[in-house]
């Protein structure tokens, strides 16, 4: 019998294609390991033999995006959808909130639901409704003509001070890697009351990032965890990407990956080296930078462009004539500095110069790799697919025909469908 994942709801098998890891002997891995597990069978305790495995690709921690945007939303400083004066306690529900059905409903069908109701207080008939929508939220206040009571109705439960619909189509259209402008505005031909773009970026900059970045080191700890308790060997490969010459080619991502268990362990937003002069440097990067903040998807870019100018100054008059080394350590430390890290540099400039920042400073819009990290998290979701068959059992494979082979074809297998924030 081959040896089987512990995990709940997981059968993963040595022969199914992904790697199984023995539990660790070290006591504190051990606790970690088994606390994982209990997460899902409750009462669980390892075996004392050393055969017992889990998958590499099922150990992770449970959790999933919907979780930290939950508490992403309820710790948002920033604007909400709840009324003044709402009560959000009896929207509690026993299943997740981003696990219910969703449905659409046209106005006037839910005018006839309504036209059954009756005042809870009085029990009269005569009510009339008012409606107020914000973005999917729609609140019908229902007025008694009797007695004059008034009941609101919310369409939707609240995640935090936000409307979960309002979220959650935010997070669909980030996690599936859409556009925004597109969407929302297939919805609003189609009469869907929806959120805007603005609140889009509002919800992504403020709650979604949090999250992924949150979820991103769960998982980057969860792993570096299950490859220190397998005592083997750790290959590692990595490479850069970044624009072609003559476009943007300044900055680029950096991404780290254990070939043998294909799992990225790491992304980074690098600098690419460049010899270009100072005054290259300080016409070239300010224009270009300005052209970028103009974008509509790159708006949080503007506040930081003087910034990043005074840097690049402050960079060669701080430093001492000839140690070029550290003006570049120094440059290169902006990157970290516009993503609220100040510190774990390296050599020779290990950390930012300014003291603890207050007030004004720390209200900036923060830039984050949010994207870069949710395209590391649906590989690591995804990369070990499995090959699709037919009803008789056969493998099922399909012909491409790219550019560079002129006409001619390739197969490719056919996978299972990815998941996008499932």
């Amino acid at each position: 019998m081959p040896s089987r994942c512990v995990a709940a709801n997981c059968s993963n098998t040595n022969k199914d294609g992904v790697s199984l890891f023995k539990f660790p002997k070290e006591l504190s891995l051990r606790s970690q390991w088994t606390a994982q597990v209990q997460r899902t069978r409750q009462g669980w305790s390892p075996s004392t033999s050393s055969s017992v495995q889990r998958s590499f690709h099922r150990d992770r921690p449970e959790s999933d995006a919907s979780e930290f945007i939950q508490s992403s939303a309820g710790s948002s400083d920033g604007e909400s959808d709840m009324d003044a004066g709402h009560d959000n306690g009896h929207n509690e529900e026993q299943r997740p909130r981003h696990q219910d059905n969703i449905y659409l409903i046209y106005w006037n069908c839910l005018l006839g639901l309504f036209a059954w109701c009756s005042c809870p207080s009085c029990g009269s008939k005569q009510i009339v409704s008012r409606r107020h929508e914000i973005g999917t939220l729609l609140i019908v206040t229902i007025i008694c003509q009797d007695c004059g009571r008034r009941s609101p109705w919310h369409s939707q439960p609240y995640l935090g001070s936000f409307a979960a619909g309002n979220i959650m189509l935010s997070a669909s259209i980030l996690f599936a890697g859409a556009t925004a402008t597109k969407v929302l505005r297939v919805l609003t031909h189609m009469g869907v009351a929806t959120i805007s773009t603005r609140s889009f970026f509002r919800h992504q900059q403020s709650i979604l990032c949090e999250a992924i970045q949150r979820l991103w080191r769960e998982r980057q700890t969860w792993m570096m965890s299950a490859l220190q308790a397998d005592h083997e060997n750790i290959v590692c490969g990595g490479d850069g990407r970044a624009d072609t010459p003559g476009h943007s080619a300044k900055y680029g991502t950096y991404t780290l990956m254990e070939l043998q268990k294909g799992a990225v362990i790491d992304v980074e937003v690098v600098q690419e080296h460049s010899n270009s002069t100072f005054t290259f440097f300080i016409t070239g990067i300010k224009k270009k930078l300005q052209t970028l903040a103009k974008n509509r998807d790159c708006q949080t870019l503007k506040p930081w462009v003087s910034s990043i100018v005074n840097h690049l100054y402050w960079s060669v008059v701080s430093t001492p004539a000839g140690d070029s080394d550290l003006i570049v350590a120094k440059w290169k430390s902006v990157v970290s500095h516009i993503q609220n890290r100040h510190n774990g540099f390296g050599e020779p400039f290990a950390s930012c110069a300014h003291p603890d920042l207050n007030g004004r400073e720390v209200r900036k819009p923060w830039l984050t790799p949010c994207k870069t990290i949710l395209a590391a998290l649906h590989f690591n979701e995804n990369s070990q697919r499995a090959q699709q068959a037919t009803r008789a059992g056969n493998q099922m494979y399909s012909l491409h025909y790219p550019k560079y082979k002129q006409g001619g074809h390739i197969v490719r297998k056919v996978l299972d469908n990815a998941t996008f924030g499932k």
